[in-house]
């Protein structure tokens, strides 16, 4: 399966949306993978006026880059304010 849109940095594989059509569910995955090996996951709200309800696939791949280079800033910034304690 083709993905659904694909950056230098990530990649979304898939986009689902809720049966009440209240928010869209996205499944991506950061690059490297060798460095990211597991998928990351966004949702968001159809309230959001970037995202509502049956948006076509070029408005919400048009609308969608931004916010997700921005989970990716906040999870490297969640996983640089930690201080590891144990490791196998």
């Amino acid at each position: 399966m083709a993905n659904v849109l694909v950056t230098s940095n990530w990649y979304i594989s898939s986009v689902s949306q809720a049966n009440n059509k209240s928010r869209y569910y996205v499944t991506f995955q950061r690059l490297p993978e060798s460095d990211y090996p597991n998928p990351s996951y966004w949702s968001i709200a159809t309230t959001d006026a970037a995202f509502p309800a049956d948006l076509a696939k070029s408005d919400f791949c048009a609308n969608v880059e931004s916010h997700i280079n921005t989970k990716c800033s906040a999870m490297d910034s969640e996983v640089s304010n930690r201080t590891e304690l144990y490791q196998d």
